[in-house]
């Protein structure tokens, strides 16, 4: 399982790279990407060839090959995974595709949350993009000074209202994504 779990891991990095090429590729036409290329390949020799097939396979419709399952949904199709296979990929033994769009899948270690207050009775429930959002994330003047500040406020903003559950995990991640490509 330790294996799978590095695999997994590699999966998830070698993805974030290749969006990141992708973005910068498109923002910056004709940049040099020999940096990315040469992360890119790195991970991808570290990785068993049939993975690598099934995950280049999947990137030639969409950049997003290995996704994340939350509350036994695929997110990339939206898909209800059966109890079994939901199960099959929290346990890490292997990779699982999805049935539906053939993604390949992971549990995360934390799954976004989504509606944080329950609706009234009556009141129709939020639906698609809007279970994700919220009025009181509009934050209309930020008091930070620095990028990094920034994010920082930003991500403590998002705790706060109860969309993710580790903001200093999504400040990480968001220092790390600058680092390698800048929003």
């Amino acid at each position: 399982a330790a294996s799978i779990q590095k695999t997994i891991n590699h999966l998830i990095q070698l993805q974030d790279l290749t969006v990141a090429r992708a973005q910068q590729e498109a923002s910056m036409p004709g940049k040099q990407l020999t940096q990315l290329d040469e992360a890119i390949r790195a991970f991808m020799d570290e990785l068993p060839p049939d993975i690598i097939s099934q995950f280049r396979k999947i990137q030639r419709r969409d950049l997003n090959a290995f996704v994340p399952v939350a509350n036994g949904v695929c997110s990339a199709c939206g898909m209800s995974l059966p109890v079994s296979l939901a199960n099959s990929v929290k346990a890490a033994e292997t990779i699982y595709a999805c049935p539906n769009c053939a993604r390949m899948l992971f549990h995360p270690e934390t799954t976004v949350r989504g509606e944080r207050k329950r609706t009234m009775r009556g009141e129709a429930p939020k639906l698609g993009v809007a279970r994700f959002s919220s009025q009181d994330l509009m934050v209309p003047k930020l008091v930070s000074d620095t990028r990094d500040d920034a994010i920082a406020e930003l991500s403590g903003k998002l705790e706060a209202e109860g969309f993710v559950e580790k903001g200093s995990k999504l400040v990480e991640k968001a220092l790390l994504r600058e680092a390698i490509v800048s929003t």
